[in-house]
């Protein structure tokens, strides 16, 4: 019940002044706000700790690369502009999580086919 009252006003705040822009921010707010809920939930209710060094250093790593992505200039062409700034941050981001390690999962991809 929090989560659609938080929903339907941060809808009815944002909506208004920014439209569209308005009706994302207010999305992304309630998914951040169900997410750290849940995540509260889980941590009080079972004592269970999701995240670890590991993870932060992961959200760390996607920041960066976000703000080192929107040095790479724009061309003219959409689609171009897409596939070329999509495959430098995933590459980017693949190398620095298999130079770190810090993500077991990428180096355990045998035993998942088998």
């Amino acid at each position: 019940f929090l989560m659609i009252v938080f929903a339907f006003t941060s809808n009815l705040i944002f909506i208004p002044k920014y439209q569209m822009i308005g009706a994302a921010v207010a999305t992304a707010l309630s998914s951040i706000m169900f997410n750290i809920l849940k995540y509260l939930f889980i941590w009080k209710r079972f004592g269970l700790q999701p995240f670890d060094k590991d993870t932060v250093i992961g959200m760390v790593l996607i920041i960066a690369i976000y703000f080192a992505a929107k040095a790479i200039p724009s061309v003219d062409q959409p689609i171009l502009d897409i596939a070329i700034h999509s495959g430098i941050i995933g590459i980017a981001y693949f190398l620095i999580l298999y130079l770190t390690r810090i993500t077991p999962e990428l180096f355990n991809w045998r035993d998942f086919l088998k």
